[in-house]
């Protein structure tokens, strides 16, 4: 108890930092409830996992965070070590190494009786030019339609996560993630407030009862179905400044509509 405790008031440092430089994140989408929830976003920055903290904190779950994290982070001093006290899960991007390590995350939380919120980037990685451009390239060789924000989904980390812990879990929550006036902060200017301070964040809940939870290939093709409309959703903001429909306004500078997916070291995802 005394480390999950000394983990949230980390998390709530780094919300009141942010709010101590300006950020003010802008939720819309539907009402969070404070449940067992498996949460999935858009993964384009760093600064994204401080976003992870202010939509817990509006569950009133932070201390029931859990990660997929890299296994390579296991090793930063510090932080690596905390890590393995918070039944974290770390993955090496190999299923068939990761596939034991997962099951045995599960059945001590599962032990616990705890309802866990179990945080996961399904594109596998954060967004660059690099890996978008390989992503995409990948996507059309398997004859699948290409995202034009995003790149697709990873799916074997949702489908076990969903099937083995159905009984611990009440929802799907899926964040999507924008930012729509000066392009991707990095971690060092999200705490500056650069970039950050209308950070859009959408999210939409889905209870767990509703998924395909038997069918493996069904639950494949709803989180493809989910990361189309995420695509949609950043199209939008994009274009008007905001998620929801017909409360922006359309921009005619098409340069600006895009700035949102443009980084400030000058890296810019181009379809």
């Amino acid at each position: 108890m005394f480390n999950y405790n000394i983990v949230v008031l980390y998390y709530l440092s780094i919300i009141w930092g942010s709010y101590s430089v300006g950020v003010r994140p802008v939720f819309s989408g539907d009402e969070l409830r404070s449940e067992g929830a498996f949460l999935m976003a858009n993964h384009q920055t760093m600064a994204d996992c401080n976003i992870i903290f202010f939509v817990a904190n509006k569950m009133k779950k932070l201390n029931s965070l859990k990660w997929f994290v890299k296994s390579s982070i296991r090793f930063l001093p510090g932080v690596g070590f905390a890590l393995h006290f918070l039944d974290v899960i770390f993955v090496k991007r190999n299923w068939t190494q990761d596939k034991r390590t997962i099951e045995r995350t599960f059945a001590n939380l599962k032990k616990s009786k705890i309802k866990p919120v179990i945080v996961i980037f399904p594109e596998g990685t954060r967004q660059t030019a690099k890996k978008f451009k390989e992503a995409r390239a990948f996507t059309v060789s398997r004859n699948m339609e290409p995202l034009r924000h995003l790149m697709h989904p990873r799916p074997r980390g949702f489908v076990a996560t969903v099937t083995n812990m159905r009984d611990s879990l009440d929802s799907v929550v899926d964040v999507t993630i924008g930012f729509p006036e000066q392009g991707l902060p990095s971690l060092w200017q999200w705490f500056q407030g650069i970039g950050a301070k209308n950070t859009c964040i959408h999210c939409r809940r889905f209870p767990i009862a509703d998924l395909p939870l038997d069918d493996e290939e069904a639950l494949k093709r709803w989180l493809f179905g989910r990361f189309k409309e995420k695509d949609e959703l950043l199209d939008r903001l994009y274009r008007t400044g905001s998620f929801e429909e017909g409360a922006g306004k359309e921009r005619v500078d098409l340069e600006t509509a895009e700035s949102g997916r443009k980084g400030y070291g000058g890296n810019k995802v181009t379809p």
